[in-house]
């Protein structure tokens, strides 16, 4: 015969205080991303210095076609920048709260100096040193590839920095970030 279904009855009421005594309120997905990929962009910039002055050191460095002062001003940006990346991924990873803002502020004036960095390479190369002897590539066509690589590369920069930037603005990284204040 047909047997009813037996009726379940509802959980006891569990108070929120008791369920989590000592709930922190998670990292957003978003801020461990972001997090991990400053933590390789810092690894990546410590290498490229170390190995720099690594060929500094040896001799073995391959003479620039940018003014000295160009080179170095880009080193110590470089530099700069590595440590400012390492600072925020740990920052985010650690859920500070003032990382999120420390990293869009940094994303800022990162883009706003490879962008300077950028025009200052392409206005000061020294393209006729680029050449190659019987070379049919002319200083004009590698001016030209000069100015398409910066273009497109501030180009990627700007798309992923704003990504980040899209990310650590939303309404729940913002809060778990407002929360550990």
């Amino acid at each position: 015969a047909d047997v009813p279904p037996t009726p379940v009855s509802p959980p006891p009421f569990i108070s929120p205080a008791v369920a989590q005594p000592t709930a922190e309120p998670q990292r957003p997905v978003a801020a461990t991303f972001i997090g991990v990929v400053l933590l390789i962009f810092a690894f990546i910039g410590l290498a490229s210095f170390i190995f720099r002055l690594i060929q500094m050191t040896t001799g073995t460095l391959i003479p620039s076609p940018l003014p000295s002062w160009l080179s170095s001003l880009s080193m110590v940006i470089g530099v700069l920048s590595t440590v400012a990346q390492a600072i925020m991924g740990i920052g985010l990873l650690r859920v500070l709260p003032w990382a999120r803002v420390g990293a869009i502020v940094t994303f800022v004036v990162l883009f706003v100096l490879s962008a300077v960095i950028s025009i200052l390479t392409v206005t000061n190369t020294n393209l006729p040193q680029m050449a190659m002897p019987n070379n049919p590539v002319t200083p004009s066509v590698m001016h030209g590839v000069l100015i398409g690589s910066m273009i497109f590369g501030l180009l990627f920069t700007a798309a992923i920095y704003g990504l980040m930037i899209y990310f650590l603005t939303r309404p729940n990284v913002v809060a778990a970030f407002a929360k550990r204040q």
